[in-house]
């Protein structure tokens, strides 16, 4: 979470708000209130150790569920 900016780190946290395990970017996009998402998204999963997974156009989820539990706990 250090090497990512203040932003990403909303949309980090909007995963880890949200009940489902995988997010359209709309639905993120009105859960963290961003309106270019989709640059923090492929960014987020472009990393060398991606924080976020794509799993198909325009769906992407967190790269391990325990990842959401300690960032609900961050809170």
């Amino acid at each position: 979470m250090n090497m990512i900016t203040p932003t990403e780190r909303n949309v980090v946290m909007g995963f880890a708000k949200a009940d489902k395990d995988a997010l359209t970017n709309t639905e993120l996009s009105k859960l963290v209130k961003v309106k270019s998402i989709n640059q923090y998204l492929i960014r987020l999963s472009d990393l060398s150790i991606p924080i976020i997974i794509k799993l198909e156009r325009g769906k992407y989820k967190l790269y391990h569920p325990l990842f959401k539990e300690y960032l609900r706990q961050r809170k």
